[in-house]
């Protein structure tokens, strides 16, 4: 298995503090949010190969992040930034041209996708064993307590066999408490549709634009998350992360 961590956002609702400085390095807790994403994976997960994709802006900043990262004791691998090439919103890949981009190498491989400003604390074994019994996506869900804001997560539904049954990214309306956290596990035979989804026209943005896609064509299980988590969305839950963290310090 591969992992592929998706950054080549340019973060506009968290301006100016990401004009300069991409989203995934921002430090929590003195640690940048990508290591600490990376440390969680590499700890659960036996990879061939990490793959950061960002753009062209903030390229340069991930290489050094790259040559510099240190993987857990007995988890060394090795780190490939690929630059998508874009400078700006309007000229961006999104999310699913850039998972494209960074399957190239492995287009029938099996692949860990996690969106690189994800702030996590959890064990993955549930999900690896969902993909290993049997065979199927695996969308990684958290159950939020209390009202959900308008346009702010994908909405997931699901079945009591733990099924997806529908995926709607950011409604207007949230009518479902499981939302996606941007964690996605998949085996080959899923990760190969990907250049079927684009070349039919598939939206190319957020990653769940491809999970409504591929849930009706194919099974795709869900896991509800246990433990820490933020989306390192805004400058509000940015301050939420830093603090938890300043807390244990």
């Amino acid at each position: 298995m591969k992992i592929l961590l998706l950054a080549a956002g340019y973060a506009t609702r968290m301006h100016p503090l990401t004009l300069n400085q991409a989203k995934p390095l921002l430090e929590v807790g003195g640690i940048p949010v990508i290591t600490r994403l990376l440390d969680t994976l590499l700890s659960e997960v036996s990879a061939e190969e990490v793959v950061v994709v960002t753009n062209h802006k903030f390229a340069a900043d991930f290489e050094e992040w790259a040559a510099s990262y240190e993987a857990p004791e007995g988890a060394e691998v090795p780190v490939r930034v690929i630059d998508d090439g874009s400078t700006s919103d309007e000229d961006k890949l999104g999310a699913i041209g850039d998972m494209a981009l960074g399957m190239s190498s492995s287009p029938d491989g099996d692949w860990l996708v996690a969106a690189a400003d994800n702030l996590l604390e959890t064990n993955l074994s549930d999900q690896l064993a969902l993909l290993k019994a049997h065979g199927d996506a695996v969308l990684t869900v958290r159950k939020i307590e209390g009202a959900i804001p308008p346009k702010t997560y994908g909405e997931v539904h699901v079945s009591d066999e733990g099924v997806v049954t529908g995926f709607i990214e950011k409604p207007e309306v949230p009518a479902s408490d499981l939302v996606s956290i941007g964690l996605y596990l998949y085996p080959g035979a899923a990760s190969k549709r990907i250049s079927e989804y684009l070349d039919s026209g598939g939206n190319p943005d957020a990653p769940g634009y491809f999970v409504a896609w591929l849930s009706e064509q194919q099974t795709v299980r869900a896991h509800v998350l246990d433990g820490l988590w933020w989306d390192i969305g805004s400058l509000e839950t940015l301050a939420e992360a830093r603090a938890n963290y300043e807390s244990r310090a």
